[in-house]
């Protein structure tokens, strides 16, 4: 993707931490990919953020609890784990 053009942003420890600066952080850079772990996703879900149509998600890192599972698969978005 970098090669391509695209950006890469790496987000610090304290946005990641809350899952409403991370969603505000999300709306102002509006990534088309996202990786992040189930524990993020579920930070984003609490907070409300809405995927957009064509978002594609990468989730791993540690098992994904059910209402992740949910919440990714009800979305407009793409999501591999």
């Amino acid at each position: 993707p970098l090669l391509a053009g695209a950006r890469c942003t790496v987000m610090d420890a304290v946005t990641v931490q809350d899952g409403t600066l991370l969603k505000q952080k999300i709306e102002i850079l509006k990534p088309t990919v996202l990786q992040a772990t189930p524990i993020t996703w579920q930070k984003l879900s609490h907070a409300k953020w809405v995927i957009p149509a064509g978002f594609r998600g990468i989730c791993g890192g540690e098992r994904m609890p059910d209402i992740v599972h949910r919440y990714l698969v009800s979305s407009a978005g793409h999501f591999y784990n």
